[in-house]
């Protein structure tokens, strides 16, 4: 599902945060996608900056949000880690752009 795609992953400074870093990047690593540390030296169309928000954010309900009809650098904007948990889900890849915080 997550194939070719690498997330870097940051916890939001909250105390009450959803699920560790490390949880999440197990749950993308079991989806093929890769997690990196650092912004990869060479440029990549399919980088992904999620950030792991509070656990009231949980309840936030992205399915009424409509995907932007624009293209969108997503290497530009962080997502919500709800993108990685509702695509798994799902059983396939939502589109990101609702998902951007």
């Amino acid at each position: 599902m997550f194939s070719g795609i690498i997330v870097i992953i940051e916890e939001d400074s909250i105390n009450d945060i959803a699920m560790k870093k490390l949880e999440l990047s197990k749950l993308i690593a079991r989806a093929g996608g890769t997690t990196l540390n650092a912004i990869p030296t060479n440029s990549s169309k399919n980088v992904y900056y999620v950030k792991i928000l509070g656990s009231q954010e949980v309840s936030q309900d992205y399915s009424k949000k409509k995907p932007s009809a624009k293209k969108i650098n997503f290497a530009n904007y962080y997502l919500s880690h709800r993108w990685i948990i509702d695509s798994i889900s799902s059983h396939m890849l939502l589109d990101p752009s609702i998902y951007i915080i």
